[in-house]
């Protein structure tokens, strides 16, 4: 329902708590299976808001273009674009 431009990049082999950096989260980690090495997932959350907040922020059209084709993204995505 987003206006566009807007993406959607699913991390496929990735749950919800691997993009936030948890050193002790107690019952929150027992609500979602952890996936691959989370230095991936964390590195592709980063570099992703980065390309957002530079293209949209800062008018930055390179930076959008990471967005729909990462060109060599930490872990396995499926990215949505429109």
């Amino acid at each position: 329902a987003s206006a566009s431009p807007a993406w959607e990049v699913v991390a496929t082999e990735y749950g919800h708590n691997d993009m936030v950096d948890l050193e002790d989260c107690g019952l929150l980690c027992l609500a979602c299976q952890k996936g691959s090495p989370p230095e991936n997932m964390l590195e592709l959350t980063a570099g992703l808001m980065v390309a957002l907040y530079r293209g949209t922020l800062q008018g930055d059209a390179a930076a959008l273009e990471l967005l729909a084709a990462p060109p060599a993204p930490p872990a396995l995505v499926n990215v949505r674009s429109k």
